[in-house]
């Protein structure tokens, strides 16, 4: 069942990582625009450098990272989420596999547990969707 959850959650990152990435921050405003369109220049750029091998990586630390909290303890929640760039963890994740945190979408969230399984909310104020 870990397996199964660190694979739903590595295979969304990656597939944010390779994709379109979500650079959804609330702002209506002409500088909420702007600041989105630069965001995803930047993506675009960064993602013409990006190797197949650092996102294969990054999909294994992901599984690693998720698998090992939950087999620590069964009843926890991993997190693993974004403001206007990565949390620590996520960070941490990002940096082993030579993935830059631009590529990661602005306020974001994910939950993952053996209880309530992969959740995640991407963009600000996303509905909460079970993966």
């Amino acid at each position: 069942m870990t397996k199964e959850l660190a694979k739903k959650a590595a295979d969304w990152w990656c597939g944010q990582v390779e994709g379109h990435t979500k650079f959804d921050n609330g702002d209506q405003s002409q500088q909420g625009g702007v600041a989105m369109i630069m965001a995803t220049m930047l993506a675009s750029h960064e993602k013409q450098k990006l190797s197949d091998d650092s996102v294969k990586i990054f999909h294994e630390k992901i599984m690693e990272y998720v698998q090992e909290k939950l087999t620590e303890n069964p009843e926890y929640t991993v997190r693993l989420s974004s403001d206007y760039s990565p949390d620590h963890e996520l960070s941490q994740l990002c940096s082993a596999a030579s993935i830059p945190g631009t590529l990661i979408p602005w306020k974001t969230r994910m939950w993952i547990s053996m209880k309530d399984g992969v959740r995640v909310s991407c963009g600000y104020g996303a509905e909460t969707q079970t993966l």
